[in-house]
């Protein structure tokens, strides 16, 4: 059975057993489960998991690429939230340096003219996810941060291993800010934004357009962002399997994307400065092999002067945005990112702290 065809099957009967009372959902997943820091799972997020597990659901490694694919084209459209109406949706391209990549521009309207924009740059391990797997997630951060979003479909591992990834989301964004009219939007009002992969290259082009003296977004959001590719920090080993996000899926990943992990083209992490970037918010998730590295990162960020908000939403796993359709929690804190590009948007007015 094709991955599509079984998330459709499985749809209704999750969705039901997300629904039950607390106390019978509780007895269906059993007893709560704590992170090293003492957050409890998100009962949801638990339950599904828990169904994962007992019946045998296909992982993202071990299978071909083109199966994996597929499996997270069907897992986003199971568990992500109703797609948000927009006013216009346009599929483009812009020049990239292997070729025209694909983007999707979102406009939610009523804004003016001239408005914010999200450069959005998909996460999936440099080797699956498109503008499919994160449509959902786009029109939610366009309708609730009242903002237009260009989505970038960059090239994939294995067909393009690094660095065609950050090369093209480098093209990506001085293409946006030499053209900000034709989408919409004040240049200087750009922020770029990924999750997981799509953070490592968010950060990268912030790194790069400060290393190079050029123009760079008016902020960067970088959610569970993949920063340290050498996989050193203690949630690699704390959360290696059965949170979502396993160690033998980011071994599948990083044996396609085929980067030195030190260097800094590649993990940000070991970038030589990293003062002068622009204002930052940083999202981690408590059940996540990427937490401690997006905490580092934040506070490495503090530390060389960067303006910086800071989160970790501690009864979730990686991937949450993504699931915003099945978890209470999944959707607040989707929302809470709408509001920290508001915050990225207006300037950053102010250093916040973690919270």
């Amino acid at each position: 059975m094709s991955p599509h065809v079984l998330m459709q099957v499985l749809r209704h009967p999750l969705r039901a057993l997300l629904a039950l009372p607390e106390p019978l959902l509780r007895r269906v997943t059993g007893p709560e489960v704590h992170n090293d820091r003492g957050d409890a799972l998100d009962l949801q997020i638990h339950a599904v998991l828990a169904a994962q597990r007992r019946l045998g659901l296909p992982t993202m490694h071990g299978v071909p690429v083109a199966r994996s694919r597929r499996q997270m084209q069907a897992d986003t459209a199971l568990a992500g939230a109703a797609s948000v109406a927009m006013a216009r949706v346009t599929d483009g391209t812009l020049p990239g340096p292997g070729g025209p990549l694909p983007t999707r521009h979102y406009d939610p309207g009523g804004l003016a003219e001239t408005a914010p924009l999200l450069l959005y740059l998909h996460g999936g391990g440099f080797v699956i996810g498109d503008l499919e797997t994160h449509d959902a997630l786009c029109r939610t951060l366009a309708a609730e941060a009242r903002c237009r979003v260009l989505a970038l479909d960059y090239r994939l591992a294995p067909e393009h291993p690094w660095p065609a990834g950050p090369e093209d989301a480098w093209a990506a964004w001085q293409h946006v800010h030499a053209h900000a009219a034709e989408f919409g939007a004040d240049p200087d009002r750009v922020v770029v934004a990924g999750d997981s992969a799509g953070g490592n290259l968010s950060a990268l082009v912030c790194l790069r357009a400060t290393q190079t003296q050029t123009p760079a977004p008016c902020g960067q959001l970088l959610i569970y962002p993949g920063i340290d590719l050498t996989r050193a920090m203690a949630s690699h080993t704390t959360f290696a399997e059965g949170y979502l996000l396993e160690a033998a899926t980011i071994d599948f990943f990083m044996d396609h994307y085929a980067a030195d992990p030190q260097d800094p083209g590649a993990s940000p992490w070991f970038a030589a400065e990293v003062a002068g970037q622009p204002p930052a918010v940083v999202v981690t998730a408590g059940f996540d092999p990427l937490r401690d590295e997006g905490e580092a990162w934040a506070e490495r960020l503090r530390e060389a002067g960067v303006v910086v908000r800071a989160r970790c939403e501690g009864s979730l796993v990686h991937g949450f945005a993504n699931m915003d359709g099945v978890s209470a929690e999944a959707r607040a804190a989707t929302l809470r990112l709408a509001d920290d590009l508001r915050w990225l948007f207006t300037g950053a007015p102010s250093e916040e702290t973690s919270s």
